[in-house]
């Protein structure tokens, strides 16, 4: 709907605004990731640590309310100069910009405080309210008021998120401890550093866009094939995001013998690998009818779509595989395997580009990129790991590489999905049917 409404250049002024305010929403340091980490690891539910997770907590959210208070100051002293590299669009919602940078932060801490509290009932409601909001603002809107509409809806649907799960919160209070504040930006300095690489390895291609493109129509056609993509594995990122704790928890190194965990990480990453690959199957299968149908303008935004699409299960794959490395305190281990993919995937953006191969060569380059930071972060595993096993890992890339390469010149060339589907079925019905057989 948002795309419809406000057309490729709009959408593309759009994708600007939200790629500023995922990166500001940095500010926090990380100590809301190390204060999920340091929560699930070290404390069960029970009576003499809730005092300590309530301390954790208190001191995690004043940090983000001081960091929020320095970044209003740098902003308000930045708006009344002009930077010629800064966009127009950014000055022109810049106090907006800030007020949702606020919501978001309220909006993450609280989030992952009752998910640590395993309070997910309320968590449904309140995003199923804060959606319904969003979805009412622009609906009625945006017609009128265009990209107005869609900031302000977005603010709004924050913000009752914010009030409703406060509200319904008992516990929540403000510390001021500096030995826990300093320890808690300490083991988020790591989590940080990763989650920074792993945020420009995302939006890589869309900076460049930005970059080698004067009109905002390229970026918003490539939006709208990130949108799309990433919707498809929407279910997989909320299971994600609920149960993170839990997994961290699992996997920490006091818990078990380290064969076990690898090999429940395998198991786990192989339902993974089954479920991410039968939604992409789906996801490249419904693309091409959903947007011709309901968004014609965007017909470039087919191709994009898919192929982001395959990226994101490369990417997905390596859920399980992260965790296990951050719960172990393993973050800059990864870095070497981050920075690599973000080095070719700038110089691959830039070969293509040259090409002319346009908006495709961005995507495809994704594609590449998260492949390669795939294979090089279970490496990484295996380095570190004394029963780690190589023929894990060529097991597991050896499937998605054969479904997922032919694929690539299936969609690009625009020959027929059935080929696609052969190869899936050829490649996964045996594996599918093993799994079948243990759930039953």
């Amino acid at each position: 709907m948002i795309a419809e409404g406000l057309g490729p250049v709009i959408l593309g002024s759009y994708s600007l605004l939200i790629l500023v305010i995922e990166y500001l929403n940095y500010i926090n340091l990380g100590v809301f990731n190390s204060m999920t980490r340091d929560v699930s690891v070290n404390f069960n539910k029970d009576q003499t640590t809730l005092l300590n997770q309530t301390e954790i907590t208190g001191n995690a959210l004043s940090f983000s309310l001081i960091s929020l208070i320095i970044l209003m100051i740098v902003m308000f002293v930045s708006y009344f100069y002009s930077f010629s590299f800064i966009p127009e669009e950014i000055y022109q919602y810049y106090p907006l910009l800030f007020v949702l940078i606020f919501t978001y932060q309220l909006k993450q801490f609280i989030l992952r405080y009752l998910r640590l509290n395993e309070n997910y009932m309320l968590i449904g409601w309140a995003e199923f309210i804060s959606q319904s909001i969003n979805f009412a603002g622009v609906y009625l809107f945006i017609d009128d008021y265009l990209l107005d509409a869609v900031m302000v809806s977005i603010l709004i649907s924050n913000l009752s998120l914010v009030l409703i799960c406060f509200a319904n919160s008992c516990g929540i209070r403000l510390s001021f401890n500096f030995m826990i504040m300093r320890n808690l930006v300490k083991d988020g300095i790591p989590m940080l550093v990763h989650s920074l690489f792993l945020f420009f390895l995302m939006a890589i291609d869309r900076f460049m866009i930005i970059y080698l493109y004067t009109d905002r129509k390229a970026l918003g056609l490539y939006q709208l094939g990130f949108i799309l993509a990433l919707g498809c594995f929407k279910a997989f990122e909320s299971i994600t995001f609920l149960f993170q704790p839990k997994w961290f928890e699992h996997f920490h190194g006091n818990n078990q013998n380290e064969k076990l965990k690898l090999k429940s990480l395998k198991d786990q990453t192989t339902f993974l690998e089954v479920g991410t690959v039968c939604l992409s199957i789906l996801g490249i299968a419904i693309v091409p009818f959903f947007i011709q149908n309901f968004l014609p303008d965007y017909d470039t935004s087919i191709k994009i779509s898919q192929l982001l699409i395959i990226s994101f299960v490369f990417n997905g794959l390596t859920f399980f595989v992260n965790i296990y490395l951050m719960s172990n305190s393993k973050e800059y281990s990864m870095l070497p395997s981050i920075f690599i993919s973000l080095v070719i995937a700038t110089i691959l953006n830039y070969f293509f580009y040259d090409l002319g191969y346009g908006l495709y060569g961005f995507a495809f380059t994704k594609v590449i990129a998260f492949l390669l930071y795939g294979i090089m972060i279970y490496l990484t595993l295996y380095l570190l790991s004394s029963q780690g096993k190589i023929n894990n890992l060529l097991e597991i890339y050896s499937r998605i590489i054969l479904l997922f390469v032919p694929t690539v010149i299936i969609i690009y060339e625009e020959l027929s999905l059935m080929y696609m589907l052969a190869l899936f079925i050829l490649l996964y019905s045996k594996i599918i049917f093993s799994i079948y057989k243990k759930i039953r």
